[in-house]
């Protein structure tokens, strides 16, 4: 079961032990005491068009999203072998 966290809700970096590894296909965060905090793909839905915000969706959003972006969005992979 992946437990979800959003970055905001972890409230004092500097008096945590927290590892973060981004690899190509899932990024993962630990926090010593809670475990795995995030797990997700890597993976973000991006705009193409100026006036936007150029994310759209990060993770397992925008791995919902692939094959289903109309031209302006591109799911892509920031991290590449």
């Amino acid at each position: 079961m992946t437990k979800h966290l959003s970055l905001g809700r972890v409230t004092d970096w500097t008096k945590q032990d927290i590892a973060i590894d981004m690899g190509t296909a899932s990024t993962i965060m630990y926090v010593r005491g809670r475990g795995i905090v995030v797990n997700e793909p890597s993976l973000v839905v991006m705009s193409d068009r100026k006036n936007q915000n150029p994310v759209h969706a990060v993770g397992e959003a925008a791995k919902q999203m692939i094959g289903r972006t109309p031209r302006a969005l591109k799911v892509i992979r920031p991290l590449q072998r």
